[in-house]
């Protein structure tokens, strides 16, 4: 008897994330292109995936000043994505990991439409 077993591998690309608490702070994958807003400033850059693992190129933002606190979010935000070297999907939850295996980022499916 053979056993097989199918294994369907997620593609980031055409997909929307959201945060949770924040859903002015969200990320779109295309092809090979990361673009979204960070909180204040809108963002963009490339990525490549190979299974579940990312990896990252530097992000261009626009420079726009907004209240610190958004901006300190921001940066967390930005540096935290820019760190982003694997991911897992449960359900509509993203889930990013850094190098270590440390999850840095959990973000919502977003609704395209």
């Amino acid at each position: 008897m053979v056993v097989t077993t199918m294994v369907m591998m997620l593609s980031l690309a055409g997909t929307s994330w959201a945060m949770p608490d924040k859903p002015k702070q969200f990320v779109e994958f295309n092809a090979s292109k990361i673009s979204g807003n960070a909180g204040c400033n809108h963002f963009n850059g490339s990525f490549g995936q190979h299974g579940a693992t990312v990896e990252m190129g530097r992000l261009a933002t626009t420079r726009m000043a907004c209240k610190p606190d958004i901006m300190i979010e921001e940066a967390k935000f930005l540096h935290n994505l820019e760190q982003t070297a694997s991911f897992e999907v449960s359900g509509s939850q993203l889930v990013l990991k850094n190098t270590s295996g440390d999850i840095i980022l959990m973000l919502n499916r977003k609704d395209v439409g």
